[in-house]
């Protein structure tokens, strides 16, 4: 982590501010040269909570490095006539040199601890409306044929098993077309509403069959 401290407040930097530069986040160079020192110190972990720095220092130090550097040297030969040695050009030339490297960080002195909020819960009601009119069309069905009990007690709510029940029934293929068209755009809706595919929706709503059952079975 690294931040630079403005106004009694330690900033972070962002993806804007190093935009187009690659791997930023470790770019310790670019970094400190736009005044971002690393952060040290780790609070301790609090279930609920989030840690926020209250009280920090900046230690300034440095350390010296040998690197090596280019640099350009003049070449030189010597006269012909005078045997003196004149200047021909120049060369580039790698030496080891002594460098001084800031390495100033931040310390962390103290924290604070504030608490996560809880997240409300999502509304459901749309997507719970949706899946208890295709519920309560299945169970329309399912009672005029008295497959009330064969239905709840199904272990897998599938179309396909659906329509197993419904042939061991004897439910007319005029009946079970009617289902099909009805539900479908109820079908199309609960998509639209849950954002995902049928095959998700559907897993959703079997995880929810038995209660919306319940609710229906009671004002029948």
């Amino acid at each position: 982590m690294y931040a630079r401290e403005i106004e009694n407040q330690l900033i972070e930097p962002t993806a804007a501010e190093f935009a187009g530069v690659p791997n930023w986040q470790t770019n310790e160079p670019l970094l400190r040269k736009r005044g971002y020192l690393p952060v040290v110190g780790s609070a301790e972990p609090r279930e609920g909570f989030v840690a926020k720095p209250s009280e920090w220092h900046t230690v300034e130090q440095s350390e010296t490095r040998i690197e090596p550097r280019q640099f350009e040297e003049d070449v030189y030969e010597p006269d012909p006539e005078t045997g003196e040695p004149v200047k021909t050009g120049t060369r580039m030339v790698m030496r080891d040199m002594e460098v001084e490297f800031d390495t100033s960080y931040i310390q962390i002195d103290d924290w604070i601890y504030e608490q996560i909020p809880t997240p409300e819960p999502p509304d459901t009601t749309e997507r719970d409306n949706a899946e208890r009119a295709i519920v309560l069309s299945i169970v329309k069905l399912a009672q005029k044929y008295y497959a009330l009990q064969d239905l709840i007690a199904m272990e897998d709510i599938t179309i396909p098993n659906l329509q197993a029940l419904a042939t061991g029934k004897g439910v007319s293929l005029e009946d079970w077309t009617a289902l099909i068209s009805e539900i479908t755009p109820m079908k199309w809706q609960l998509e639209a509403v849950v954002g995902g595919t049928w095959a998700e929706c559907w897993d959703g709503l079997k995880s929810r069959f038995k209660s919306y059952f319940e609710e229906i079975q009671a004002l029948l």
